[in-house]
């Protein structure tokens, strides 16, 4: 296996040329950095195995790395806690690298078109990093794309399809179904044109929630690949854990409300749950980060409601007419009833009607109740826009279990269900200033 990735990754890198080789190097120091540091020989040794599969796979091994590294049970605890450095802590580029970028896509170097701008970055992650800077008086935060990320994740995909990676999950979902939303949503993710407007629509749908802080995006300093926003400061998911149990409850709750009140209400969902995307305040969420964000079909928001309402109301024979209706049926002598109850298991939160304490093992547990354990895995479709609506069953449960968040789960997700639908949609193109 290992000599055939070699063989793609070679001809991955004479393909893409310069920049391509830019970004292979820049996946492979960034999981390498991660891993190295790790104590221990146990760590060592997944780390070496990680590596090797990672190392081939580019600008990709970044973001799956990132995935790998908050998700409960995707991973053994050493080689995990070793990822964690990805989230913000990737590798990064030379300050003339990021120079040249910012006067392709600026028009000017940095000195001129900010008034202040700090050469090292302090923050790094799949797709560039950011520095910070000051604009018009105000302190900001500048990304900037790393040069051939976007082709290399897209031959990337292209390697997970040659190789059958996907279809070796065992399930029956048609991988060109699921490479193709993968690709949409990680090209989505290299346009910050595209990420600016996401940004600024849930910066308004949320404006009325103090709770909720999106930080606004500087439009006169961005482009395709720089993206220039007001800086936030706050707390990471990690440094949140030693807080009291009050300040972790609060923050659940309000990561909680803004996933489930922005696909019951407003039909989107940002769907890049990963504990570096967040910061915490005091009494607030600052939610960074729109380049992967997922605008359902209402008729979509509607089959998720219907199989909601089963779920909470323990309707069996409901729930097997709202999961067909979804699409998610593929095959044929499909085990509904094993089907609701791993659903059951799933809705746990949803159906407490008390207050509810998230853990680790709760998201851990998942794996087996709805994939390695599941009779229906080889049964199972996966429609395009439930992609990525996986990232809240393993990816926002592992950061409310990482909080041990406690509130009352149940009736803020009855909340968010009852919402009346007004789907948000993104502006291309900024507001005059």
């Amino acid at each position: 296996m290992s000599r055939r990735f070699e063989r793609i990754a070679t001809g991955w890198a004479s393909r893409t040329g310069q920049a391509g080789r830019l970004a292979l190097g820049l996946g492979r120091a960034a999981v390498r950095k991660a891993l190295s540091s790790e104590d221990g020989d146990g760590a060592a040794s997944d780390g070496a195995a990680l590596l090797e599969h990672m190392d081939q796979m580019k600008g990709l091994a970044v973001k799956l790395g990132q995935m790998a590294s908050y998700v409960d049970g995707a991973l053994p605890d050493p080689a995990q806690r070793a990822l964690r450095r990805l989230q913000s802590d990737a590798a990064t580029l030379p300050y003339p690298v990021v120079r040249d970028a910012i006067v392709a896509e600026l028009g000017a170097p940095p000195e001129q078109v900010f008034e202040a701008f700090e050469p090292e970055p302090f923050a790094a992650a799949s797709l560039g990093q950011v520095h910070r800077a000051r604009f018009d008086g105000r302190d900001v935060a500048v990304k900037v794309q790393y040069p051939g990320v976007a082709d290399s994740i897209g031959v990337d995909l292209d390697n997970l399809d040659r190789l059958g990676l996907l279809a070796r999950l065992g399930s029956g979902f048609r991988t060109r179904t699921v490479l193709a939303e993968l690709r949409a949503r990680f090209s989505d993710e290299c346009d910050y044109t595209l990420e600016a407007a996401n940004q600024r629509a849930f910066r308004e749908a949320w404006a009325h929630d103090p709770a909720v802080v999106v930080p606004e995006v500087i439009a006169r300093a961005s482009s395709r690949r720089v993206l220039t926003t007001t800086l936030q400061r706050g707390a990471s998911l990690y440094d949140l854990v030693d807080a009291p149990a009050e300040a972790r409850d609060r923050a659940g709750e309000t990561l909680y409300r803004f996933a489930f009140s922005s696909i019951f209400g407003r039909a989107a969902f940002h769907a890049d749950p990963h504990p570096g995307n967040y910061l915490f305040g005091a009494d607030h969420v600052v939610f960074l980060d729109f380049g992967c964000v997922r605008y359902f079909p209402e008729r979509v928001v509607a089959h998720w409601k219907a199989i909601a309402r089963a779920m909470l109301a323990g309707d069996r024979a409901a729930f097997e007419e709202a999961f067909v209706d979804a699409g998610f049926v593929h095959g044929a002598k499909f085990d509904f009833d094993h089907q609701f109850e791993g659903m059951l298991y799933l809705y746990e939160p949803m159906r407490a009607s008390g207050r509810y304490t998230f853990t680790p093992e709760y998201a851990k547990r998942s794996w087996d109740a709805l994939l390695v354990g599941n009779p229906n895995l080889s049964k199972l479709e996966m429609p395009a826009e439930w992609v990525f609506a996986n990232r809240l069953q393993w990816g926002l449960n592992s950061v409310l279990g990482t909080l041990g968040a406690t509130a009352r789960f149940g009736e803020l997700f009855r909340e968010a269900l009852d919402q009346e639908v007004r789907p948000l949609r993104p502006a291309l193109h900024a507001p005059e200033p």
